[in-house]
């Protein structure tokens, strides 16, 4: 009997040692139970987005399907870390002589880190020739073959991307002032000018 007694104390004595473990650090979830934990988050995030039928809803599902790993923010970049110049060959234009005109087009990422520039299709530049009243006499990309298959470019810091097109001169006149416009589709704010005035 004593020694039952013994031993039920013992087993007591032992269990609560067994549960008295101060300042026992937590577990912290592994690799698998975090990436669990994230897609559920995100889930539920993108069903409250689409459950309502908001336009927003809808077009922040259409672009977490189509680009799942882009990186994205409260606000769309307007991309204003992108600078793009543009220079004319030949500079002095002589409609009599010259039928078309060289137009370099540079792109360099200003920012301190890469940049990614996403395109709807194959084209990455278009140069456009506009009149005084701003009516458009010359579309390079209308003499070009554009795919419709998206890509993309990484551009690093301070790197450059160079683009050459030509343009006629078919449509300018002697004396009348002409604009010479570079654009990168998709990227408003990546626009440069350059004003020409043809002689004869």
């Amino acid at each position: 009997m004593t020694f039952r007694i013994l031993l039920l104390v013992s087993a007591v004595w032992i269990a609560g040692c067994a549960t008295k473990v101060p300042n026992e650090p937590a577990r912290k979830p592994g690799f698998l139970e975090r990436t669990w934990s994230g897609a559920q988050s995100g889930s539920k995030k993108l069903w409250q987005s689409t459950k309502t039928g908001a336009a927003d809803g809808w077009d922040a599902t259409k672009e977490l399907v189509a680009s799942p790993f882009k990186k994205r923010s409260g606000k769309k970049s307007k991309t204003p870390t992108i600078e793009t110049a543009i220079h004319v060959s030949p500079e002095a234009v002589k409609v009599s002589a010259t039928r078309s005109i060289e137009v370099r087009v540079t792109v360099t990422n200003r920012a301190k880190t890469s940049a990614i520039l996403e395109f709807p299709t194959s084209q990455h530049v278009e140069v456009l020739v506009k009149s005084e009243a701003g009516a458009v006499i010359e579309r390079w990309s209308d003499d070009q073959r554009v795919s419709g298959e998206p890509g993309f470019v990484t551009v690093n810091p301070n790197e450059r991307l160079e683009y050459v097109a030509v343009i006629s001169t078919r449509g300018m006149a002697a004396g009348k002032t002409y604009t010479i416009e570079a654009a990168v589709p998709g990227y408003p704010a990546a626009t440069a000018k350059k004003v020409v005035v043809p002689q004869s």
